[in-house]
């Protein structure tokens, strides 16, 4: 019992010190915004800018329903 409640204990610690703001913690959404540049380009067209510049492709859908 005392080293699942000493478990419980430090997770809790863990998740409060994550969660915690600091100078690195959350930023405005226009510092945010700053970091990601959208590009219009086809599937097939970003496949192939992805792949020259080793990188990952991230799709935003969005529906008004």
């Amino acid at each position: 019992m005392k080293v699942r409640l000493s478990f419980i204990v430090a997770v809790m610690c863990l998740l409060v010190l994550a969660c915690s703001t600091g100078e690195k913690g959350i930023t405005s959404g226009t510092e945010m915004a700053t970091g990601v540049t959208w590009a219009k380009l086809s599937l097939d067209e970003a496949k192939v800018e992805a792949a020259n510049q080793n990188k990952l492709i991230m799709i935003d859908v969005f529906s008004p329903t």
